[in-house]
């Protein structure tokens, strides 16, 4: 039957006949309730993902910190204590890894990027950490590290021999990656790396 149909519809085209629509009744589907997004108001404007991070100097060191570009929203990430010295973004750029010097020890720690949680450390013990850098898939970290000196850090002077290390992204499963008889630094890892 329906090909019947659109074969006189296409019949009466071919010969500029135009028929006329019938009233067919139809049955409208029942209607449900839709939800009514209510804005709400808020002090702070949203962040529209234009967000730097930045380091602030302060009496007692730099702190990390970040602004909404279109809005100038601040926050400031890392604790008073924190002597912020290198950061770094995720790449899907919801958290920091930042390097700081916390008591007597240089630190790696992350934080979310609009500071709604604490500071996690990466390294856990008596370690150093300098410059993190966040892998392109976002699995792991790159530092620069005096783990392995056979004396403190702050006491190996002139002799100090930093190498580069990996960690994942909570800070566990750390690799030396370099071992040579001079310093390694400025870390920086090939894009679309894996």
């Amino acid at each position: 039957m329906y090909l019947l149909i659109a074969f006189l519809v296409v019949s009466c085209r071919a010969l500029g006949i135009t028929p006329e629509p019938t009233n067919t009744p139809t049955t409208a589907p029942s209607a449900s309730p839709t939800a009514t997004l209510t804005p709400t108001p808020t002090d702070t404007p949203v962040p529209v993902g234009a967000i730097l991070a930045y380091l602030h100097e302060e009496s007692g060191g730099d702190s990390l910190n970040t602004v909404d570009v279109d809005y100038g929203t601040q926050n400031r990430l890392s604790p008073m204590s924190h002597d912020v010295g290198a950061f770094d973004w995720s790449p899907d750029g919801q958290q920091v890894i930042y390097q700081t010097t916390d008591g007597t020890n240089d630190e790696v720690y992350s934080v979310v990027w609009n500071a709604l949680e604490e500071p996690t450390r990466l390294l856990i013990g008596p370690v150093e950490g300098y410059y993190p850098s966040w892998s392109p898939d976002g699995t792991r970290i790159a530092f620069q590290s005096l783990r392995d000196e056979p004396t403190h850090p702050k006491d190996c002077g002139n002799e100090c021999n930093s190498e580069v290390y990996i960690m994942d992204v909570d800070g566990s499963n750390v690799i030396r990656i370099t071992e040579n008889e001079t310093p390694d630094f400025n870390i920086a890892w090939r894009p679309m790396s894996k």
